[in-house]
């Protein structure tokens, strides 16, 4: 059937009238304008919004990449140095005879400081002076050490060995 019979017009074909496509200016109809107008209007939104997650991306990225190179050199520099400063437990001791203070690290018995005692130090503190009372001067079988490192321990029992305290020397 031919569109001449449903339509009852005659197409160009039927007019024997050769066709071609050709690009040809083409205006737009309102409604046409109003539907393109929307569309930008859609995708103008969707490229900022675009844009404004690509910066906050960008900006994540960039804090995350900031972190990780500040761990590097901080990694780098504890390699490099093969130590960093801990606050770590150590045991205060005084020896009153020497006049120093000894600080000894309670987790591997290491003895990190000895400074000779302040003005104020050198007034034996009551606690001192009431170590050893009433103890005899035979080595009793437990040591007092139990569970102390063994660094710990053989400072404290070298220490013990190497003076007199004003305490005991007061006791003899």
């Amino acid at each position: 059937m031919s569109e001449t019979e449903t339509t009852g017009k005659p197409t160009l074909k039927d007019l024997n009238i050769e066709t071609e496509i050709r690009p040809c200016k083409y205006v737009y109809t309102t409604e046409e304008m109003q539907r393109i107008a929307e569309h930008l209007a859609i995708k103008t939104q969707e490229l900022e919004s675009l844009e404004d997650e690509r910066k906050a991306v960008a900006s994540s990225y960039k804090e995350r990449i900031e972190t990780c190179q500040m761990q590097m050199r901080r990694a780098a520099r504890q390699y490099k140095d093969g130590f960093e400063m801990r606050d770590l437990e150590c045991m205060v001791t005084r020896d009153y005879d020497t006049g120093t203070v000894s600080y000894v690290r309670t987790d591997n018995g290491e003895c990190v400081l000895i400074r000779p005692m302040t003005a104020g130090e050198r007034q034996m503190r009551l606690q001192d002076a009431d170590m050893g009372e009433g103890k005899s001067e035979e080595p009793e079988e437990d040591d007092g050490y139990d569970g102390l490192p063994e660094n710990l321990t053989k400072y404290l029992k070298d220490k013990e060995g190497r003076g007199t305290s004003r305490k005991k020397q007061a006791a003899r």
